[in-house]
């Protein structure tokens, strides 16, 4: 497994297990977690095949896991992102409201992913 791959994988990890903490655990490990996140997305975005890498997440089965790329890819892959955005919203199920609220915020300008 290459460096990439690896931290593509960890990323995914961390989404799922940032998503698992919010529905069972305290709103500190959460945090933690995101945190770690961010450090992460920071990494993988400085580089061409990072950024393609989270693009691919797009596709994930996991749904924690594309809401979370496509928001990250809001940044560098606006088109194909606000795709699978609106896609996720018009669904009215899991994620939609983060999605609409996501694609409202990046719209006006006001998306910030950092603390």
């Amino acid at each position: 497994m290459s460096t990439l791959e690896l931290e593509l994988t960890q990323y995914r990890e961390a989404i799922l297990e940032w998503e698992r903490v919010l529905d069972e655990e305290s709103a500190r490990k959460a945090n933690r977690i995101y945190d770690r996140l961010l450090e992460m997305r920071q990494s993988l975005a400085a580089t061409e095949e990072g950024r393609a890498g989270i693009v691919e997440l797009m596709d994930d089965d996991d749904l924690s896991v594309v809401l979370q790329a496509a928001t990250d890819a809001l940044f560098w892959s606006p088109k194909e992102a606000k795709r699978v955005l609106k896609r996720i919203r018009r669904r009215n199920g899991a994620g939609a409201l983060t999605a609409k609220y996501t694609l409202e915020e990046f719209e006006a300008g006001g998306l910030r992913l950092d603390r």
